[in-house]
C-alpha cells in the first residue's frame, strides 16, 4: 500500500504487473503528451493535458480514481505537482528496491575478493 494525496493506494513496483501496469501508463503519458493539437486554445489544452494526468491514474487504480486525487478541479498546475509525486514515490520505492538487491549482488571487488580466498582453500 502507498501512502499519496491522503489515499491509501494498492501500488507496489516490486510486483511485476503493478510495475508492467505503470510502465504503460507512463508510456501512454509521454505518448499523448507529445502529440500536438492545431488551434487549441489554452483552455482546451489545460483540459487536455490533465485528461492525461486523470487517465494515468485511472488507468492503475480504477476508473474514477482521479476524482478521489483532484475532485472536481481540472488545474494543470495541481495535475502536475500530483504527477510528479507520484512518480517521485515510485522512483523511491525502485531505488530501495535496487538497494535491496545491491545487498545480495557483490560487485566485482567483492567476487575477487571471494574468488582469492576460494582459490586458496
Amino acid at each position: 500500500m502507498m501512502e499519496f494525496r491522503g489515499l491509501e493506494l494498492d501500488f507496489d513496483i516490486y510486483d511485476a504487473d503493478q510495475a508492467e501496469a505503470y510502465e504503460e501508463a507512463l508510456q501512454a503519458v509521454q505518448e499523448e503528451s507529445a502529440k500536438k493539437v492545431p488551434g487549441e486554445g489554452l483552455a482546451a489544452g489545460i483540459r487536455r493535458q490533465c485528461g492525461i494526468v486523470f487517465d494515468f491514474f485511472d488507468d492503475l487504480f480504477g476508473e474514477g480514481t482521479h476524482r478521489q486525487i483532484f475532485g472536481e478541479k481540472v488545474n494543470l498546475g495541481i495535475c502536475l505537482d500530483a504527477f510528479k509525486e507520484f512518480t517521485d514515490l515510485v522512483n523511491a520505492q525502485k531505488d530501495a528496491m535496487a538497494a535491496k538487491v545491491q545487498q545480495y549482488t557483490p560487485n566485482r571487488e567483492t567476487r575477487r575478493a571471494i574468488q582469492k580466498v576460494a582459490r586458496r582453500s
